[in-house]
């Protein structure tokens, strides 16, 4: 797998995500940096107090610390997730899925995308369904989570997503966990042909069929 790039990189930073700051608020929109001890303040006529440097929850710095533990930061998207954009939930539970909670991860790409900015996004579906086949080889029964699996693929395909369907094509014939179903294999193999997908086009023109021997992870 391809590292991630720099910039890929600075965009996952923020202060939620960061193990120096602190949230308390409800909802938790803006905390405080615990990266230095607080400062201190006296103002004429008032008693002395300190403060610690407020930050937004999109806020980061150069002393971004990722090193925050997956319990942690699970509660802080549940608690800021209902109160932010849609683009900003998926950045979180692209953190939350990197972190190892990848089945909460997958819970909060369901309900993005009954967003409308992602509800009719066919890349969204195929990275969900992605995720998807990703987890199902870390747990033990995977058989609702491919077939959920599966209906994203179909829906990204429906989409215009060529290796969605391609995906589906072989899922459909090589899942010990789906009932093979070699004509809407070969259903979904045209269409991704159709869509341009290159794996699709060379099998078609080869004459190769979808079948129970070929391999899955093409």
């Amino acid at each position: 797998m391809a590292s991630r790039t720099q910039k890929d990189k600075k965009m996952d930073r923020s202060c939620l995500s960061c193990d120096f700051s602190h949230f308390k608020d409800s909802p938790p929109l803006l905390g405080e940096c615990r990266k230095t001890p607080p400062r201190s303040y006296l103002e004429k006529g008032q008693t002395p107090g300190r403060f610690f440097v407020p930050v937004r929850y999109d806020d980061w710095c150069g002393q971004f610390n990722a090193q925050m533990n997956g319990d942690k930061l699970k509660w802080r998207l549940e608690s800021i997730a209902p109160f932010l954009p849609p683009n900003a939930r998926k950045t979180f539970a692209d953190e939350l899925f990197r972190s190892g909670e990848k089945l909460r991860a997958i819970e909060v790409y369901e309900q993005l995308a009954e967003d409308e900015l992602f509800s009719n996004d066919a890349d969204f579906a195929f990275m969900l369904a992605e995720r998807m086949r990703e987890t199902a080889k870390q747990i033990d029964n995977p058989t609702e989570l491919i077939q959920r699996q599966l209906a994203w693929l179909k829906k990204s395909a429906s989409l215009g997503n060529g290796a969605a369907a391609y995906s589906a094509a072989i899922l459909l014939v090589n899942s010990k966990y789906i009932a093979p179903d070699q004509d809407a294999a070969q259903q979904f193999l045209g269409l991704s042909a159709k869509l341009g997908h290159p794996a699709a086009v060379k099998r078609l023109e080869s004459g190769t069929p979808i079948s129970l021997e070929r391999p899955e992870a093409e």
